[in-house]
């Protein structure tokens, strides 16, 4: 097995490289960036041939990401797993839907594969919902915490501050 590469080695020069090969440097102009650090061109050819794929990889998400955010309807948000659920949601109906077109029976081979997907769905936006969830109780306990420091620096009694308090996480549920 091979030594760690001589870019790895090293977190500062590594982050430069990544960062050149994001930008589409070219080998030869990395590798000349980082000559002085005693990096040769060979490593930095093989360093880039494995990370060159993946920062692709970001990029072409990134751009079906902007794309899709353009076609997606009112209310939708646009974070990066809501636009993969309405991918996945899509694909699951067109699967469903295109099942049986030909007057022919689904296989149960396609039904099962067609159940798992939308199983896995499910399970996802169930997480995301419980996410959401625990997200805006933290946003609702960081409110009340600033809503009462608020009220002990005007003076607020204490039934006042419990009041606010009541009212802030009942009127949220």
């Amino acid at each position: 097995m091979s030594g760690r590469s001589s870019i790895t080695r090293n977190p500062d020069i590594q982050a430069a490289v990544d960062q050149l090969v994001a930008e589409g440097a070219s080998i030869d102009d990395i590798a000349v960036a980082v000559a002085d650090f005693g990096i040769s061109r060979s490593a930095v050819g093989r360093y880039a041939r494995r990370y060159r794929p993946m920062v692709e990889g970001i990029q072409r998400d990134n751009a079906i990401r902007q794309a899709l955010r353009k076609h997606l309807p009112d209310g939708v948000d646009t974070a990066l797993v809501d636009v993969a659920l309405y991918r996945a949601q899509a694909e699951v109906l067109r699967t469903f839907d295109g099942m049986g077109e030909d007057d022919t029976a689904a296989s149960p081979k396609e039904v099962a594969a067609a159940v798992r997907a939308l199983k896995a769905l499910v399970e996802t936006m169930r997480h995301k919902r419980s996410f959401e969830r625990e997200v805006r109780e933290d946003e609702r306990k960081k409110t009340v915490e600033a809503a009462e420091r608020a009220a002990q620096r005007a003076g607020a009694s204490a039934e006042v501050i419990a009041t606010i308090r009541k009212d802030i996480l009942m009127g949220a549920a």
